[in-house]
């Protein structure tokens, strides 16, 4: 064989695993969107809203007046704030908000132990110290909207025993939020897909849900206690594995809204600490994302080599275009061709440069 045959046939088959993402992609958010159609109802659960809190004395006030903004009555849930180590003034401002939340519980924790994930072990502390048994995990930077908790008690009135929600973020002004974008609607697409698929494995902890029930069945945190990580996608995944039936919420209710990382390093660390838990995902799911990314990366260098794949080239861009924009208008967000041109080139910059370093030296929880 020579080397242009490798060539071509290197390309076919990076081609071929283009269109099997692209039909499992559409497939499965087409499936998940059957799945997660709910209707409001009358009963109102009691909810636990956990927030494992790490210095977060820039963002607490926030999250805590969204949560005092709730339509659900104040009888019906309890807020667990678990301030992990805090050396500012976390603490001291959530206390303030005794007497607007009462049902405010605050926990602090001085040191967490040998070997167990800091933000596992703040949230089975929350968890434990939790009257109720349907959660909603919160970050401690993230806001909700007024019926929030009015869309997650429908979800978990309706029989679902974990839900997937996304966090949105404040547009701020930086050519970073022009790649940021678009890779977050791809990723919350991913997020679908995957539940619709019926292989759950990517969440988003600034916000979800799940019951006590589905907690214990996946094991709870001990089995990834020791992963900095994880303790919303490998926790999922074993929610996934248990059968636990899971649901995507499409509702703009239930979606949070968070503070993208606005510099170079902040986003640097933000995905060496979301990477470094893709050492421990399932085989299929790590060879899922293997042969995605080198297929994509095949597809940009083979042009190198042979110019005529450029027509190709040209074919996978606008599909790609097509499918963030697709999806971007399911998360009412509208994508412009200068975000989808910084989403193509960072997304390969990503994979070669700033995916590995979630493998390599020691990463910790802020």
């Amino acid at each position: 064989m020579t080397p242009g045959d490798i060539t071509f046939v290197l390309a076919f088959t990076s081609i071929l695993i283009y269109i099997y993402f692209v039909f499992w992609l559409w497939n499965g958010i087409k499936k998940a969107r059957m799945i997660s159609k709910v209707e409001s109802v009358g009963t109102l659960l009691p909810l636990s809203i956990l927030i494992a809190a790490h210095n977060e004395e820039g963002s607490i006030a926030l999250t805590l007046d969204s949560l005092k903004e709730q339509l659900y009555p104040e009888a019906k849930f309890e807020i667990i704030l678990v301030a992990d180590r805090c050396s500012d003034a976390t603490v001291e401002i959530a206390k303030k908000y005794h007497s607007r939340l009462p049902m405010l519980k605050i926990v602090e924790i001085e040191q967490s132990p040998p070997n167990f994930s800091p933000k596992k072990y703040a949230i089975q502390t929350a968890i434990k110290a939790a009257e109720n048994n349907n959660f909603i995990l919160l970050d401690a930077d993230c806001q909700l909207t007024p019926g929030a908790l009015g869309c997650f008690n429908d979800y978990l009135n309706g029989g679902m025993e974990a839900v997937v929600s996304i966090p949105k973020f404040m547009k701020f002004p930086s050519i970073l939020y022009n790649y940021y974008l678009p890779e977050r609607v791809l990723s919350w697409g991913i997020a679908a897909a995957a539940i619709g698929n019926n292989i759950p494995f990517l969440a988003f902890g600034p916000v979800w849900s799940y019951t006590r029930n589905a907690y214990q069945m996946a094991g709870g945190m001990e089995r990834i206690s020791h992963i900095l990580s994880g303790d919303d996608d490998l926790l999922l995944y074993q929610m996934g594995k248990s059968r636990q039936p899971i649901a995507f919420c499409f509702n703009p209710h239930g979606w949070g809204e968070t503070r993208a990382p606005h510099t170079f390093g902040e986003f640097i660390k933000q995905r060496r600490r979301h990477h470094s838990a893709g050492k421990f995902y399932a085989t299929k799911v790590q060879l899922g994302y293997l042969a995605f990314h080198l297929s994509n990366l095949m597809l940009w260098i083979l042009p190198l080599i042979k110019p005529i794949l450029l027509i190709v080239l040209l074919m996978k861009i606008i599909v790609d275009f097509a499918i963030i924009f697709r999806i971007g208008r399911i998360f009412h967000e509208k994508l412009n061709v200068i975000q989808g041109l910084f989403f193509e080139i960072g997304l390969i910059l990503h994979h070669i440069f700033v995916a590995p370093l979630g493998f390599i030296g020691k990463i910790r929880w802020r």
